[in-house]
């Protein structure tokens, strides 16, 4: 209807009470889809169209449809839609309250408008992690090429940044990428990254965590901010660069300080009960200095990690709250 090529094909299979239906989805690169039930698509009498929905138009590829667990996931200068939910026969304003990706929507209708006609948009499944990752194209070796990632567990979104993957496929237990350079690399695997076959050693994994803005309960009143402290847990302390942000401001650049040598003592070296153990993973939390005023507010904690590492909170502390003036 809305003109444009085929631009995918796709099975549907769900459960509609009384047994597996199977049903044929159709898209058209302006966001038309197509659903089709039946048996044989020869015989009239046993394969029908059962509807038609429109989704937005769709980035170029064929790796803008998902089909995961039941569901179908399509990708569009709208956002991500459910093939579920097209069903519920709402208007598009009032159906993209149901996109998977409702809350950055807009961040993805920019972006598409931009690159949406350059190879490299996709939708991945890494069940291994619980997430569902959104790719886009990659337009030089510095711009472009991010994931956008949607947490299952939490239902929270977040930014994967410099990871140099072109795309990802999950084979058994294991997630492989390709490389923007030519390599077929093992992802979220271990600990440290750029780790050879031929070598257990690797680099440290660097980290920037921006959580959401925060106006801690008084939204209309300025707040200082002089401290606040991360908790991780992690077998060796990370090296942490922290910069505060204040009223919706972007991220800055921070360099991440190296890693300090680790204190743990060598196996055949250090002396029995005076050697220290290293590889435990244990809570690391201390109150750090830093100066941040605004209504809302937020850290930037770019880290590097020599081991395990989990962020498990960030706590702030207020010392002064004035007034709406």
């Amino acid at each position: 209807t809305n003109g444009g090529e085929l631009a995918n094909l796709v099975n549907w299979t769900l459960d509609s009470g009384s047994g597996i239906d199977d049903r044929l989805m159709a898209l058209g690169s302006q966001g038309d889809v197509c659903m089709y039930q039946g048996t044989d698509p020869n015989d009239v009498s046993t394969f029908s169209l059962v509807g038609t929905y429109q989704v937005g138009p769709l980035p170029a590829g064929r790796r803008q449809v998902l089909s995961d667990g039941g569901e179908v996931y399509i990708l569009s200068q709208f956002g991500l839609s459910l093939a579920s939910k097209l069903m519920s026969g709402k208007s598009m304003a009032e159906a993209e309250k149901d996109h998977l990706s409702y809350l950055i929507d807009p961040l993805i209708s920019r972006m598409m408008s931009a690159t949406g006609d350059y190879l490299g948009w996709s939708v991945r499944s890494v069940p291994r992690e619980d997430i569902i990752i959104i790719g886009s194209p990659q337009l030089s070796s510095t711009v472009g090429g991010d994931f956008l990632v949607y947490n299952t567990s939490t239902s929270s979104w977040s930014q994967y940044w410099d990871t140099q993957y072109a795309d990802l496929v999950t084979s058994g237990t294991q997630v492989w990428a390709s490389t923007y350079d030519g390599r077929v690399v093992r992802a979220f695997n271990g600990a440290l990254d750029n780790i050879l076959l031929s070598s257990a050693t690797g680099t440290p994994i660097v980290c920037r965590v921006i959580p959401a803005y925060n106006a801690l309960g008084v939204p209309s009143q300025q707040k200082t901010i002089p401290m606040l402290r991360p908790s991780f847990i992690s077998a060796s302390t990370p090296a942490l660069s922290v910069t505060m942000l204040a009223d919706y401001d972007v991220a800055n650049y921070a360099s991440v300080p190296s890693l300090p040598s680790s204190t743990s003592a060598l196996w055949g070296v250090a002396l029995w009960d005076v050697g220290l153990w290293g590889g435990a993973l244990e809570p690391i939390a201390q109150w750090l200095g830093c100066r941040g005023q605004g209504y809302a507010i937020t850290s930037q904690l770019d880290y590097a990690c020599g081991g395990d590492t989990l962020l498990t909170g960030i706590d702030y502390w207020t010392s002064d709250v004035g007034g709406v003036l």
